[in-house]
């Protein structure tokens, strides 16, 4: 059962939300909701990236992002769920 549920911008998606734009790919950024257990956080995001991309390539994207936002959260399950622009 998470201790602490926010699907408000805190802090934590303030931090998400820059490292998410620190990649031009991502054309709108939809959800973020946070979920803090005892020693894990589960971060789900919404967003969609360039239409011109190819499926790999948002694939590596977010693989990269994903790990970008693990190095700054400790102890966290990141999902990015692309959607279409």
């Amino acid at each position: 059962m998470p201790k602490d549920l926010k699907t408000e911008h805190g802090t934590s998606d303030e931090k998400i939300f820059q490292l998410l734009k620190d990649h031009p790919e991502v054309k709108k950024i939809g959800s973020i909701v946070t979920l803090n257990f005892d020693e894990l956080r589960k971060i789900d995001i919404n967003c969609s990236f360039d239409k011109d991309l190819s499926i790999e390539r948002v694939h590596d994207l977010t693989s990269q992002i994903e790990q970008n936002i693990r190095n700054y959260f400790k102890n966290s399950v990141i999902t990015i769920h692309p959607e279409p622009d």
